[in-house]
């Protein structure tokens, strides 16, 4: 990593919040991005997808606030990482927590919190393809 490049990660991480609200429609935060400390999601309709697989994360503990009325959010963590869901209250709506195996000593924590009226919060690990399975490894 070059000297400009982990300047840039450094000064993305100094915000603490990430906000993502949406009336409808569709919000996606994946690729390469920086973690901050605290993710708020707020969801009337439609969907938010926060894919974690390549993110940068420097902490150990995420908080995520869920306000989630007929909306989905789907969060996307690598096989290691746990997802504590049992914060989330619901009204008619589900919670799924596919996050099943033994976290990795040290491993990161989300820890989410809120409230599902009539949509759905999942947490699951990256799918796997054919190829990858037959190789042995996971698409990133």
């Amino acid at each position: 990593m070059s000297g400009s490049e982990g300047q840039r990660r450094t000064a993305a991480v100094k915000s603490d919040l990430l906000e993502l609200r949406s009336g409808g429609g569709r919000r996606k935060v994946n690729g390469q991005w920086a973690v901050p400390p605290r993710i708020v999601a707020d969801m009337p309709s439609g969907s938010v997808t926060v894919d974690f697989t390549r993110a940068f994360c420097p902490h150990r503990e995420i908080d995520m606030r869920v306000a989630v009325g007929a909306g989905t959010v789907l969060l996307i963590v690598p096989r290691g990482w746990r997802v504590h869901l049992d914060e989330v209250r619901t009204d008619g709506g589900r919670v799924v927590n596919r996050v099943k195996q033994r976290a990795f000593p040290g491993a990161r924590v989300i820890r989410v919190s809120g409230q599902v009226e009539s949509g759905v919060v999942k947490a699951r690990y990256p799918y796997r393809y054919l190829w990858a399975v037959l190789k042995g490894r996971a698409r990133a």
